[in-house]
């Protein structure tokens, strides 16, 4: 395989199980561009209802780990101070980027 064909494996997990904003592309670009879009989420009750929630805005930040998330995963607040873990960095001591998102909120 060549390397123009290899696909790079994202080091975050939630990276490697969600959609790229290429494939939500394609997947939007069939659809009546004035539908109005929501997003659904697991309320978290004995039912688990499918919540729909209303789209604000879309950003581009980090995701990080939370023990208080079903997935296990959360978005910083906006006033929240950047993920500074030690775990990032690299062998050679340098920090490594981290893994950006889009996030629809």
């Amino acid at each position: 395989m060549s390397k123009k064909s290899q696909k790079v494996q994202p080091k975050h997990p939630l990276a490697r199980r969600t959609l790229t904003v290429r494939k939500l592309m394609e997947m939007l670009e069939d659809l009546d561009g004035d539908l109005p879009v929501v997003i659904s989420a697991d309320y978290g009750d004995y039912c688990h209802t499918m919540q729909a929630l209303s789209i604000d805005e879309v950003i581009e930040c980090e995701v990080v780990e939370s023990g208080y998330s079903g997935s296990g995963y959360a978005v910083p607040k906006d006033d929240a101070p950047s993920w500074d873990d030690d775990e990032d960095e690299e062998e050679d001591g340098e920090k490594e980027e981290p893994q950006m998102f889009v996030v629809l909120r």
